[in-house]
């Protein structure tokens, strides 16, 4: 999915990114694949006005589709807001999320994870295969419970797989680099 392309950045919907996004040059644009981590937009009435954002700023290219989990249960009582957090239902294998993904023509899903684990991953890999767009691995440091372990179960489930490893942000940089590494072999 990602063979030849030389800069995968993790975006938050925020204005900023999504701004600095849309001003890169068609050819940078190329040569790239945003992870976008998705939120409602602000002041936004509806989720959709954010998907209308994220495809002014990237075009007609591919970019991963996840969800920031630290958006999910706001207090706000906007639209935008319960659109968002029904993205996280795990019915059905998050079909709604699934359901959102198939929607936009170049967004590619990323697997949903929930309290440390990737629930109903045999429903999650139903959803992926009948889009056939591949899927993203997102494993962030401290919302995974058992990375070695999702990565055993996600590669046998599927062919069509990019990882993104997330360590954060740390002044114990080489506990972390010892943790992405520990994935990176198991890859």
């Amino acid at each position: 999915m990602l063979e030849n392309v030389p800069y995968c950045p993790t975006l938050p919907t925020r204005v900023a990114e999504i701004k600095a996004l849309s001003q890169l040059p068609a050819a940078t644009k190329d040569r790239i694949f945003p992870l976008i981590i998705s939120r409602p937009w602000p002041n936004a009435k509806h989720l959709g006005r954010t998907w209308e954002k994220i495809e002014e700023a990237i075009g007609n290219r591919r970019f991963g589709l996840d969800l920031d989990i630290h958006k999910k249960n706001s207090s706000s009582n906007k639209p935008a807001a319960r659109e968002f957090d029904a993205l996280f239902e795990s019915r059905g294998g998050f079909e709604n999320y699934y359901e959102l993904v198939e929607g936009i023509p170049n967004a590619i899903p990323v697997l949903r994870i929930s309290n440390g684990i990737a629930p109903l991953v045999s429903d999650q890999m139903e959803h992926v295969e009948s889009m056939d767009r591949g899927l993203i691995v997102r494993i962030e440091h401290g919302e995974v419970t058992n990375p070695l372990d999702l990565i055993d179960q996600i590669l046998d489930s599927i062919e069509d797989i990019s990882v993104f490893i997330d360590a954060g942000w740390s002044r114990d940089i080489l506990s972390r680099e010892m943790w992405v590494s520990s994935i990176v072999d198991r890859v």
